[in-house]
C-alpha cells in the first residue's frame, strides 16, 4: 500500500518471523529462511536482523543460522543482509551481524548517506564495513553518529513503520504508516529490489549471475575497485538492467 518502489510489479512474500517488538528466537528466523526456499520458493530473501549473546552461544547459533542461509543459495535463492548499524570493521570478529559473508549467491550491503559535497555519497557514519564481507552498498540515509540525531528528511529513506512504533506514537491504524529512517535495514531492500529488477530482465540467470551482474554495474565508489566501505560499489538500478 501507498508506495511504489524499487521493483513495483514483482510479488512481495511477507514471512514473519519476529513478534511486534522486532524480537525472535533464531529457530524462528531459520524456519522462516526455510519457509521461503521451500514453500513460499522465492528468488530472493532480505534480511535485517542481528543478534547478541556470549561468544560461545553465537558461534553455535551463527553456525547453524549459516546452514540456513546455505541451504537456500544451495537451493537458487539469492540472500540479501543488512550489514549492522554498530560502526564496526566486520572482519574484526566483534560485530553482532553473522548473517552473511560475500559469497556467490549472498550480499551483505551496506548504506551510504549524503555528504557535504553536494551530489556525493559517503559511507554512513554508522554502516558496519568489512573488506571481503560487504557485496554492495546502497543508499541508507543519514544520522548524526555523535548524538544519535536524525539528518533533514530529504536526507533519509521512506519506509514502513513497525506497529510497535505507530503506538508508541498514538497513531491511528498502526499497520498503516510510514516513516523517514535511516540504517542499513533502509540499503539492504533498495539492493533486493535491484537484484529483483535483474532476476525479472533475465529469468534463467542464477543466484550468483545476478549477484554478478549487481557488482560489476555498480558505481565503484571509495577506493578504485572493491573496498572495505563500499564493497563493489553502490548498486545502480539502471545499469543492472541495461
Amino acid at each position: 500500500l501507498g508506495v511504489a518502489s524499487v521493483a513495483p510489479e514483482v510479488t512481495l512474500v511477507g514471512v514473519k518471523v519476529l513478534d511486534d517488538m522486532g524480537c525472535a528466537s533464531f529457530a524462528n528466523l531459520i524456519a522462516g529462511i526455510m519457509y521461503a526456499t521451500d514453500v513460499a520458493d522465492v528468488d530472493i530473501i532480505n534480511l535485517s536482523v542481528g543478534g547478541t549473546g556470549s561468544i560461545e552461544e553465537m558461534e553455535v547459533l551463527s553456525e547453524m543460522l549459516h546452514a540456513a542461509v546455505d541451504y537456500a543459495e544451495r537451493n537458487g535463492v539469492i540472500v540479501v543482509a543488512a550489514a549492522g548499524n554498530e560502526t564496526l570493521d566486520l572482519q574484526s570478529g566483534a560485530a553482532r551481524n553473522f548473517v552473511v559473508t560475500d559469497e556467490a549467491g549472498t550480499i551483505l550491503v551496506s548504506a551510504t548517506a549524503p555528504s557535504m559535497e553536494p551530489g556525493i555519497e559517503s559511507i554512513a557514519c554508522y554502516s558496519n564495513y568489512g573488506n571481503g564481507i560487504v557485496g554492495l552498498a546502497a543508499p541508507g540515509g543519514s544520522i548524526d553518529c555523535a548524538d544519535g540525531a536524525y539528518a533533514s528528511m530529504s536526507d533519509m529513506v521512506l519506509s514502513a513503520m513497525a506497529p510497535a512504533v505507530a503506538r508508541r506514537l498514538g497513531l491511528k491504524n498502526p499497520e498503516g504508516w510510514y516513516m523517514f529512517s535511516a540504517g542499513t535495514s533502509m540499503a539492504a531492500p533498495i539492493v533486493s529490489g535491484v537484484a529483483a529488477l535483474v532476476k525479472s530482465a533475465n529469468p534463467g540467470m542464477d543466484a550468483a549471475g545476478v549477484c554478478d551482474k549487481l557488482k560489476a554495474s555498480a558505481d565503484d565508489l571509495g577506493t578504485p575497485g572493491p573496498d572495505q566501505q563500499f564493497g563493489s560499489g553502490r548498486v545502480n538500478a539502471a545499469s543492472a538492467v541495461r
